[in-house]
C-alpha cells in the first residue's frame, strides 16, 4: 500500500525545523558542547555558540545582540514583562493590552487586574486592527505598559506598530511587542524602533521559525525598566539565571541565520500561496482579516454551517494538518477569543479553519489539499456548503 505524504499547513503552531537547523543541532549534539559558564575549552566552545546564536537572533530582529535575553519562549517573555515591567522610581505601570492578544499575555493581565492592579483592555475592528484612538484615551495618565502583538496568531493581522510606538512615546507609557508570529515573516528594526518610537520590549519565539520548541528571546531596550527575569547564577548577564538551553539557543540561531538569508523569497513565495489557496476555495468562505495588512503565509477562512473540528478530523485522517487557531487552546470547548473579538458568531467562529504556511510548503502542495478539502466538504449537508466547486 503507498503511503500517504502528509500536508503540513499548522506553521503558526510549530514550523518544522529544516534540514539546516538538524544538521546544526546534530553537530552540536556530536560535539559534546558543555556548559558556557565552564572556563575550559569544552565550555569557550558552547559560550561561542551563545554568542553566534544570539548574534544570528539579532541579525534578523534588527537590534543589538547585547539587547536579547534568551528565554525559554514567549510565553516566559511576556509573562515576565507584564509582571515587572516598570519606570525606575515608579510604581507598577496600568496594563493595556488589545482583545486580541494571546493567552501569554492575557493570562498575566487578568491576573494582575484580579490582585487588583488597573488594567484596560482595547478592542479591535472587523478585520483584527487595534482601536487607536481608544488606545491613545487609556494611555492618556502617563504610566502605563501597553502590550500588543505585533502579528496575531489566529488570523494573521500586522498591527501597525510603528504608530502604536509613536501613541506610547507621547504619551510617556512602556511598549512591548509580542513579536511571536512576527520574527522572520516581517522585516525588524528594534534598534530603530525603539530609538525613535520607543519599543521598550519584544517577546520572540524559537519554534517559529523552525527553532526547537522551548526557546524564545527577550528584547530589552534599557536594562533598567525590567527586574532579572530570574535569579541565582550569571547567566545572560545576570539577566536571567540559570544554565543555557544549549541544543535550543543553537537550533534557534540556526533558523534565524538561515530565515535571515531567505527571508525575501520565503515571503514572497508565500504571497503566491495565500492567493492561491484563498483563490481556490468554496465561494462561500469568507477569509477573515482579508481587509487589513496580513503576513501571507495565514490564512483563516469560514466555513459556514461546517463543524470545523469535525472537518479538521476528516482532513487529518487524510494526512492535511491543519488547525483551528491557537495551539495552546486546540482542545477547549470554548470559541476562539480572537474570532468572537473581531465580530464573527459563535457559529461561524466554530466553522473557522487556519492555515498557514512554512518556507518549505509549495503550491502543489496547497493544490493538493484543497482537491482533499473539497472532496471532504462534500460529506457535509448541502445546506451547509455552498458553491464548493
Amino acid at each position: 500500500m503507498k503511503e500517504q505524504r502528509s500536508i503540513y499547513l499548522d506553521h503558526n503552531a510549530t514550523s518544522l525545523p529544516s534540514e539546516e537547523v538538524v544538521a546544526a543541532l546534530r553537530r552540536a549534539i556530536e560535539e559534546g558542547l558543555g556548559n558556557p559558564s565552564s572556563s575550559h575549552f569544552v565550555g569557550r566552545r558552547a559560550r561561542a555558540v551563545v554568542a553566534n546564536s544570539r548574534e544570528a537572533v539579532a541579525s534578523l530582529a534588527g537590534c543589538d545582540p547585547d539587547r536579547l535575553v534568551f528565554t525559554s519562549g514567549a510565553t516566559e517573555s511576556c509573562n515576565r514583562v507584564l509582571e515587572r515591567a516598570t519606570r525606575p522610581g515608579r510604581p507598577l505601570p496600568t496594563l493595556v493590552v488589545s482583545s486580541i492578544e494571546h493567552a501569554a499575555v492575557l493570562a498575566p493581565f487578568e491576573l494582575a487586574s484580579r490582585l487588583g492592579r488597573r488594567a484596560f483592555q482595547v478592542g479591535v475592528d472587523a478585520d483584527g486592527m487595534l482601536d487607536l484612538a481608544s488606545l491613545a484615551d487609556v494611555i492618556s495618565d502617563g504610566n502605563t505598559l501597553v502590550s500588543v502583538q505585533w502579528v496575531n496568531n489566529e488570523i494573521g493581522v500586522i498591527q501597525p506598530v510603528e504608530h502604536i510606538a509613536r501613541l506610547c512615546r507621547d504619551h510617556g507609557a512602556l511598549l512591548h511587542i509580542d513579536a511571536s508570529q512576527a520574527l522572520g515573516k516581517v522585516p525588524m528594526e528594534l534598534d530603530s524602533l525603539g530609538a525613535d518610537l520607543g519599543v521598550d520590549f519584544v517577546s520572540m519565539s524559537g519554534h517559529k521559525i523552525g527553532a526547537p520548541a522551548g526557546v524564545g528571546a527577550l528584547y530589552v531596550r534599557d536594562r533598567r525598566t525590567v527586574a532579572a527575569l530570574q535569579v541565582g547564577g550569571e547567566q545572560e548577564y545576570s539577566r536571567r539565571a540559570g544554565t543555557e538551553n544549549l541544543l535550543g539557543i543553537c537550533g534557534f540561531g540556526a533558523a534565524a541565520l538561515e530565515r535571515k538569508r531567505t527571508m525575501p523569497d520565503v515571503t514572497a513565495r508565500w504571497s503566491q500561496l495565500q492567493r492561491l489557496l484563498e483563490s481556490s476555495l468554496p465561494e462561500s468562505c469568507r477569509i477573515n482579516g482579508r481587509s487589513a495588512a496580513r503576513v501571507a503565509n495565514t490564512v483563516s477562512a469560514v466555513f459556514p454551517g461546517v463543524d470545523a473540528s469535525v472537518l479538521l478530523a476528516r482532513l487529518d485522517a487524510r494526512g492535511v494538518y491543519a488547525s483551528q487557531g491557537s495551539a495552546c487552546h486546540s482542545a477547549r470547548p470554548e470559541p476562539s477569543h480572537v474570532l468572537r473579538a473581531i465580530g464573527l458568531s459563535e457559529a461561524d467562529a466554530y466553522s473557522t479553519i487556519r492555515f498557514s504556511f512554512g518556507p518549505a510548503t509549495s503550491a502543489a502542495e496547497i493544490e493538493s489539499a484543497v482537491a482533499i478539502l473539497k472532496s471532504e466538504l462534500q460529506h457535509f449537508a448541502p445546506r451547509d456548503i455552498a458553491a464548493v466547486a
